[in-house]
């Protein structure tokens, strides 16, 4: 059994379509509406859903914001109409809302609603490791209270999107255990071998 997609997915997915030149794009509500198009998969809408809730109930503003822009690359403003982390969330959640409204609600299932509290421990102790090999302090303690606050497997995601994200050298016994932590989580498989450039090997 495995996720309803083979890459990314949820809120982490929604952080990849904000790469350097985004803002040619439009606002940041105009590469949102591009996710949600027309022909786009329910449950994708359903797992962003489901990620922006999570992450508004668990952090904080600060801890939001701090995750969200170490998981992009363009430039990001929470100011004017998206003054916090949280309202971004909101207005996520509103237009997830609006784009499910008229159409049948898909069911994530068993595993697609698995949020990874079984490897609670693995994956802390992951984002621990990975915050003695460059992430920044606030980053990881961010990371790890999304792990408590909001899910394991929400956590892992955004640790994977940053690493992505931010070009970070791994070293092969770190992508070890994020192919295993993922495998156990049955993520797809594109979602883990994103970083798999990123190997270092004279780092192990």
């Amino acid at each position: 059994m495995s996720r309803f997609t083979e890459f990314d997915f949820g809120i982490t997915w929604l952080a990849a379509m904000f790469h350097r030149d985004w803002p040619n794009e439009g606002s940041e509500i105009d590469v949102l509406r591009a996710f949600l198009w027309d022909g786009q998969d329910p449950a994708a809408v359903q797992a962003l859903r489901h990620d922006a809730l999570r992450t508004l109930e668990g952090l904080t503003a600060g801890q939001i914001e701090t995750l969200w822009l170490a998981s992009i690359q363009g430039k990001f403003d929470f100011t004017g109409n998206l003054p916090s982390g949280r309202e971004w969330m909101r207005v996520i959640l509103e237009e997830c809302k609006q784009w499910l409204q008229d159409r049948s609600e898909p069911k994530l299932g068993e595993v697609g609603s698995d949020s990874g509290f079984a490897l609670g421990g693995e994956i802390t102790e992951t984002l621990t490791e990975f915050s003695h090999s460059g992430l920044m302090s606030h980053t990881a303690e961010a990371l790890c209270d999304c792990a408590h606050n909001c899910s394991p497997d929400l956590a892992l995601r955004f640790l994977l999107r940053i690493i992505s994200s931010e070009g970070m050298s791994i070293s092969n016994a770190q992508y070890a255990t994020l192919l295993r932590l993922g495998e156990d989580l049955d993520y797809g498989e594109f979602l883990v071998s994103e970083v798999e450039d990123l190997v270092d090997p004279t780092l192990d």
